[in-house]
């Protein structure tokens, strides 16, 4: 029950209009004949107007995180309604009692910064007066913190604002979402949730954390190989038997094409099998001498100077060869496993 009241005030704060200023970026909202937003004039829009009208089902049919590879680089996203689901619980209680503070008269003039400082003092007097441990940051030590995630590495699909500590009572977070165009403007109002106990309490920190695996390959019930990035780049291989994903050549080539290298080599490992059957070779003999075969006609290829022809030799050979590593992808951002060139890569937060 806490989560779905939690991926409803999520979902509000979504699609809450923010303010704007007429030195933003955004734009006028354009809009089809239904009223549906469809683009800015004059500007890159904002994000609350690509998501108006849309409800906490809308959200949840998205997919949770997406990697591309168009052109050769590895561009992750986690999708910012999930990632914050994942983390965070909504406190009805404790936002009510920070949303009263926000309205007192004292804070009419005040900014969300400014209101948001005062309600941290106030709660630090409060649990002085009790006997308790005032408020801490990270871990229960220093001061509570504030992060803006636009200010480092990211891989969220949004910009979030939050203020973490933790006190007596368990971790907190004041979360604002960017709404807006421009990060320097344009955040909702600040909710008021605890830190998931079932997740780390540092997961809301874990905006540039990511995972990417093939959907094929498996060790054991376990998804292997994996990479991992700490810092939304840097994709290394959580058993250090793989190179960094970064690393790897890269071959563009449509799944057409891929269909054509990969039946063009079974037909070869069938005919090879049959060819050298009076000596009843292993596997691995078979391949080695596809492989040479599949080399050599490579190279031919690409002296002709046909590109697609070549492209699809070069797949072959890395079928040919289990020791060779190739990301192949797609101009649509689909990327496939380097290990066994077949298995398709996804993306996933922790």
């Amino acid at each position: 029950m806490r989560k779905e009241e939690t991926k409803r005030v999520l979902a509000e704060m979504l699609t809450e209009q923010v303010a704007k200023s007429f030195l933003d970026s955004g734009g006028s909202p354009k809009y089809d004949g239904s009223g549906k937003y469809c683009g800015s004039s004059r500007g890159y829009g904002r994000n609350y107007e690509r998501q108006a009208g849309k409800t906490v089902g809308d959200f949840e049919k998205e997919q949770e995180s997406v990697v591309d590879f168009r052109r050769g680089q590895i561009d992750v996203t986690h999708n910012v309604f999930h990632w914050l689901a994942y983390n965070l619980d909504f406190d009805a209680e404790r936002d009510k009692e920070f949303q009263d503070w926000a309205e007192l008269p004292e804070n009419a003039d005040e900014s969300w910064g400014g209101i948001i400082e005062g309600y941290l003092v106030k709660l630090k007097a409060e649990a002085e007066e009790k006997g308790e441990e005032g408020l801490a940051g990270i871990y229960g030590d220093g001061e509570p913190i504030t992060v803006n995630t636009y200010d480092g590495k990211d891989l969220l699909s949004q910009i979030v604002m939050f203020t973490y500590w933790a006190d007596s009572a368990g971790t907190w977070v004041l979360l604002r979402v960017h709404g807006g165009c421009d990060a320097r403007g344009g955040y909702t109002r600040p909710r008021l949730f605890a830190v998931d106990e079932g997740c780390s309490e540092l997961g809301v920190f874990n905006n540039a954390r990511g995972v990417i695996a093939c959907d094929s390959c498996k060790v054991g019930d376990d998804q292997e190989p994996r990479w991992y990035t700490d810092n939304g780049s840097g994709w290394s291989s959580d058993s250090c038997k793989e190179p960094n994903l970064e690393d790897i050549e890269t071959l563009e080539l449509s799944n057409e094409l891929a269909a054509i290298a990969t039946k063009r080599y079974e037909n070869m490992l069938s005919t090879a099998k049959a060819q050298l059957s009076f000596w009843s070779p292993d596997e691995n003999e078979i391949r080695k001498s596809v492989a040479s075969e599949v080399n050599a006609a490579a190279v031919f290829a690409e002296d002709d100077g046909d590109d697609d022809e070549a492209k699809i030799w070069t797949l072959m050979g890395a079928l040919a060869n289990d020791e060779v590593r190739l990301l192949r992808y797609t101009e649509e951002g689909e990327g496939f496993c380097p290990v066994c060139k077949r298995g398709k890569l996804q993306s996933w937060f922790y």
